[in-house]
């Protein structure tokens, strides 16, 4: 995923491996745990967002996330910790880690909904196809 920071960054998301990136999809969850977030936030605008906001100073999280984040460019150069200590760049962070986050763990979440929706689908009732005569 490629995009222009509101800086006027160039900036590239790289999906990390998947160590890295079930690292943080654990770490989120574990985080979310925590902080007793509710499933229905799926359906809330920007959850994702909402989510990083709530759990962003959980110290698990802020490990797993940085393995992902140094697969990231911004203007060609890997994002590292020192990319944000200049002040000017430190207003994209999140710009750069929300993408970041959803690019990695977004299929481990899709798969997971998907999943979950089967497995309703299977408990509930289905109508009967037979007509009454």
């Amino acid at each position: 995923m490629e995009f222009t920071s509101k800086s006027g960054a160039s900036i590239v998301i790289t999906e990390a491996s998947f160590e890295a990136a079930n690292n943080l999809w654990n770490a989120v969850m574990a985080a979310v745990s925590k902080q007793k977030i509710s499933a229905e936030f799926v359906n809330e605008p920007d959850s994702l967002l909402n989510i990083i906001l709530k759990i962003g100073s959980d110290d698990a999280f802020n490990s797993a996330v940085w393995p992902c984040l140094i697969r990231c460019t911004r203007d060609n150069q890997k994002i590292t910790k020192e990319t944000f200590s200049k002040l000017e760049v430190r207003s994209e962070y999140y710009e750069i880690l929300v993408p970041c986050v959803k690019a990695n763990i977004g299929p481990f979440v899709g798969s997971l909904i998907s999943e979950f929706s089967a497995g309703l689908s299977a408990l509930t009732p289905q109508k009967s196809k037979i007509s009454p005569e």
